[in-house]
């Protein structure tokens, strides 16, 4: 399974950090990769593998 997620920022405190928020999970990552490439900025994305999701799908 795949992930897409978005990078984001998280004002913690007084110090501002970036964190990767999950937007959608599939087996098809062509697919994720062409919403990735159709957002305002595609490098604030990234398509990953997520083991995580593959074994809740197996079981």
């Amino acid at each position: 399974m795949y992930a897409l997620e978005r990078k984001i920022l998280r004002k913690t405190g007084h110090c501002p950090r970036y964190c990767w928020a999950r937007y959608g999970v599939s087996a098809n990552r062509p697919l994720l990769e062409k919403v990735r490439a159709g957002q305002p900025e595609p490098k604030d994305w990234r398509v990953v593998f997520s083991a995580e999701e593959a074994s809740r799908a197996a079981a």
